[in-house]
């Protein structure tokens, strides 16, 4: 009696598991969205970019207030490229629908110089 509640209890939540743990690859049309932060939370005005293979845009977003932005894929084989001043840049394969960007600071960008060999 008891596998059998146990084998009936599995095959009830296995469908469900499967739905929550499978993503599958976005397609051209989805919504692709997100928010952008760095170490001291959302950052607003970041370019977020979807590339070809020819590293052309062919759709784009800025963040809002709040970090987030969203636009509508094209190609489901392109890539999306995250870039704001004093920050690395972000570039990866669109292969979901929501990403958290975590920006991280370029060590060349705040280089001052006082003078030769600085």
């Amino acid at each position: 009696m008891r596998k059998s509640f146990l084998l009936s209890l599995l095959l009830l939540i296995q469908p469900t598991m499967s739905l929550m743990f499978a993503q599958s690859k976005p397609n051209a049309g989805d919504i692709i969205y997100g928010v952008v932060s760095d170490d001291n939370g959302p950052v607003a005005s970041v370019k977020v970019l979807e590339k070809n293979d020819e590293g052309r845009v062919v759709s784009q977003s800025v963040t809002d207030n709040n970090g987030a932005f969203s636009f509508k894929l094209v190609n489901p084989d392109d890539r999306i490229s995250v870039s704001y001043k004093g920050y690395l840049t972000v570039d990866s394969l669109i292969s979901k629908t929501h990403f958290e960007i975590k920006l991280k600071e370029d060590p060349e960008s705040g280089k001052i110089t006082d003078g030769p060999g600085a």
